[in-house]
């Protein structure tokens, strides 16, 4: 949840042909092309600053481009899904990954479709690009995996420069319920 001292999260709309037509509910539906994620993901790979950090933390961690795409995962979040390898992550969203079940609401994906304006991941994310300062928010994202559950998380989305791009890590933590 967002909570009311926050500064608002700004909404993004495109000029349609003859009125205003919402491109996406909340956040911004583009997406980097594959060779550029490719690019990035491999950069961040080769990276051994880079590298050891995603290994330090217990913590669920993934390092999402301005797009707000997966570049970068830790093990801990291939642990959490599932996952084999970060290859099969890379370009999605944080909420396409985790199997949240409004991740598809909308044709742009995690973050732009209505349930995501309540969403404190996607909130975190876009403050800490707007701010160029960590951010923190309570997130309960509702899965599916097989089964519906709900994960709990305190989300912390810090904003950071790497090479000619500005990332942002999201470091995800299971809140106990």
């Amino acid at each position: 949840m967002v909570s009311t001292g926050d500064p608002p999260v700004p909404r993004v709309s495109v000029e349609g042909t003859r009125e205003s037509v919402p491109e996406t509910h909340f956040a911004p539906a583009s997406r980097a092309d594959e060779n550029t994620l490719r690019e990035m993901a491999e950069a961040i790979s080769a990276d051994p600053l880079a590298s050891a950090l995603m290994r330090i933390s217990g913590e669920i961690v993934a390092i999402l481009n301005a797009e707000r795409q997966i570049v970068a995962v830790n093990d801990g979040l291939l642990r959490r899904i599932g996952a084999v390898s970060a290859v099969s992550l890379i370009g999605l969203r944080p909420g396409e990954a985790l199997k949240c079940v409004h991740a598809e609401d909308h044709p742009g994906g995690c973050g732009t479709g209505p349930h995501c304006m309540d969403c404190g991941a996607v909130a975190a994310i876009l403050l800490a690009q707007s701010s160029g300062h960590p951010v923190d928010r309570e997130c309960q994202i509702h899965v599916n995996t097989g089964t519906p559950a709900s994960l709990d998380l305190m989300v912390r989305a810090v904003p950071f420069r790497f090479m000619d791009g500005r990332l942002v890590a999201l470091i995800l933590h299971d809140v106990p319920a």
